[in-house]
């Protein structure tokens, strides 16, 4: 297991894949992600995925980004690299 802290937020990669759920978002391609990680602990945030925008796979928690009440992590492309391998591993089943 591998522990990540970003902004006092805490990750233990690899996620478990049986518990992901997914959605893109109407604002150009943000991704709800909702999984828990190998410690169990349950985690929703959004992966940036917005057309023309400058934090690209950055990481958001409580709210899509230029949301209110959304609250900025950080670039983790280890996360997203990790998300999209467990989301094309489900979409091949």
């Amino acid at each position: 297991m591998n522990s990540f802290t970003i902004n006092d937020y805490r990750f233990v990669l690899p996620f478990q894949s049986e518990t992901l759920k997914y959605a893109a978002a109407a604002d150009g391609g943000t991704l709800w992600i909702s999984i828990d990680d190998s410690s169990g602990i349950h985690h929703d945030f959004y992966i940036d995925r917005r057309l023309k925008t400058e934090t690209r796979d950055h990481i958001y928690l409580q709210a899509p980004p230029s949301s209110q009440g959304s609250k900025y992590l950080g670039e983790a492309t280890f996360i997203v690299s990790e998300v999209e391998a467990i989301i094309g591993k489900a979409n091949a089943a």
